[in-house]
């Protein structure tokens, strides 16, 4: 198992992994996520960027 760990991307997704286990389980259990919040982000910033420029009336 040590040989698998030798690797730098290996070891750094352990690390993360480690440092954010609570959380990665706890997302597993409950139903609950941010996707709604994330589309309404996701489209202002899509509304702004394709705005960015253009001449204002």
């Amino acid at each position: 198992m040590d040989a698998y760990f030798k690797h730098r991307g290996f070891r750094r997704v352990r690390k993360t992994f480690m440092r954010w286990k609570q959380e990665i389980l706890q997302s597993f259990m409950y139903p609950f996520n941010n996707e709604c919040i994330e589309g309404i982000n996701n489209t202002i910033k899509v509304l702004k960027r394709d705005s960015f420029g253009r001449i204002k009336a």
